[in-house]
């Protein structure tokens, strides 16, 4: 299924309270050349799933990352850092800044996942080769209880 045939009607899961994790969605990435991106899309279509979760009223988390060099697109204090406007953070969506490529590492995504009691992540962005990879790699690795709707043996 793609995002283009893709409903909320239609969203399966393998558990019962899954969140969608959107990785650096910043204005930084603008100051790339766009003939290096293969998905120039990219933005387009995450603001569709992610308007489809919200319509379906399902958790979103919102990663950043805070780059620790002054000269990055990236770092906080520069014109990159704010989320791009078609999948900024509204209302009590969460927010979490990273300084690695990971965002499992010296953040509290891990805890704010085990809180809300969430069992399944689905993990979008623009740059897969980084951020998206390392913080998929080390979510694959985490013990998170799998919720059942049945009864439990």
């Amino acid at each position: 299924m793609t995002l283009d045939n893709f409903h909320t009607e239609e969203m399966m899961f393998n558990s019962c309270k899954p969140a969608l994790l959107i990785v650096d969605v910043q204005q930084a990435i603008d100051c790339f050349s766009p003939y290096k991106r293969n998905n120039p899309s990219a933005e387009e279509k995450i603001a569709s799933l992610l308007a489809r979760w919200r319509h379906a009223s399902l958790p979103v988390v919102h990663i950043r990352h805070s780059s620790k060099f002054l000269d990055s697109p990236y770092h906080q204090c520069s014109a990159g850092f704010p989320f791009k406007q078609s999948v900024a953070p509204i209302g009590d969506e969460l927010v979490v800044t990273k300084s690695e490529n990971c965002a499992f590492i010296n953040t509290d995504l891990e805890q704010i996942l085990s809180e809300q009691e969430i069992s399944e992540i689905i993990v979008c962005g623009v740059l897969c080769n980084n951020s998206i990879d390392a913080t998929v790699r080390v979510a694959s690795g985490l013990v998170i209880p799998p919720k059942t709707n049945g009864p439990q043996k």
